[in-house]
């Protein structure tokens, strides 16, 4: 089993294969594990493969307001967010101020 860094490093590998960004040292490091895992070798390749698809879809417009608007929704989404952690964390006790 790999532990956490790992998979965070795999994933950062596989992100940088699927764009072409990985340094010749990298790629053959990647391509060696790839050989050892057939699991990881089809997970690069299909994602190789989505970036490709994905850059070949058409450019759309977005309307005005739009980056403002998507902003104004992740806040409140991570608002909500920290709220239940708070609330989670804290649980049912009564905080009272000094």
């Amino acid at each position: 089993m790999i532990s956490k860094s790992e998979d965070t490093q795999i994933t950062s590998f596989l992100l940088d294969y699927s764009e072409n960004l990985l340094s010749r040292a990298e790629l053959e490091s990647l391509e060696s594990l790839m050989r050892l895992s057939p699991e990881l070798s089809i997970a690069a390749k299909t994602g190789k493969s989505m970036r490709k698809a994905l850059r070949s879809l058409p450019k759309t417009e977005v309307s005005s307001g739009f980056d403002q608007r998507m902003a104004a929704r992740f806040s409140m989404e991570l608002e909500r967010e920290a709220a239940e952690m708070n609330r989670k964390r804290i649980g049912d006790q009564n905080l009272t101020a000094i």
